[in-house]
C-alpha cells in the first residue's frame, strides 16, 4: 500500500497570508519552497469522513483517470492540525476560486436546509 508523505509547515512550506474564508472550513496562502502558492484548508470531518483524505483521494483517482485538477498535498501547520495544501489549476492572478460549496447552496442557505429526500427528483435514464 502507498503512504502519502505529509508536508510540514517550515520544513516543506510557509504561510503567507489569511483568506477571507468562502466555504466550509478555515484557509491560509501557503507557498512551498519551489515557489508555488495553495491554499491550506484545514481539515473537516463531516459524517464520520475526512475532508482532507477525500480530497487527496479524488486528486490521486482523478490523475490516474486522467482527468484535470487540482494538485492535492496532505499536511500540517504549526500546532500539527491535519489540512491539505491545495494547488489550484486557475491562474489566480486572472480567475477566482470558488468553492464546490457554492454551486449547491441556494440563496445562501445551507444545503442541510434545501438538499433533502424531499426535494430530490428521480430522473430517469
Amino acid at each position: 500500500m502507498k503512504k502519502y508523505e505529509i508536508k510540514q509547515v517550515g520544513k516543506d512550506f510557509k504561510f503567507i497570508a489569511e483568506i477571507n474564508n468562502k466555504g466550509t472550513r478555515e484557509k491560509r496562502t501557503a507557498i512551498d519552497n519551489k515557489g508555488k502558492k495553495a491554499i491550506f484548508k484545514y481539515e473537516m470531518y463531516t459524517r464520520d469522513c475526512s475532508e482532507a483524505c477525500s480530497e487527496k483521494l479524488s486528486y490521486e483517482i482523478a490523475k490516474v483517470l486522467g482527468y484535470k485538477c487540482a494538485h492535492i498535498e496532505l499536511a500540517v501547520d504549526e500546532n500539527n492540525t491535519l489540512g491539505i495544501l491545495d494547488y489550484l489549476f486557475v491562474n489566480v492572478d486572472e480567475e477566482e476560486h470558488i468553492d464546490a460549496i457554492s454551486y449547491i447552496k441556494r440563496n445562501n442557505e445551507e444545503r442541510e436546509q434545501f438538499y433533502t429526500l424531499e426535494n430530490i427528483k428521480i430522473r430517469n435514464y
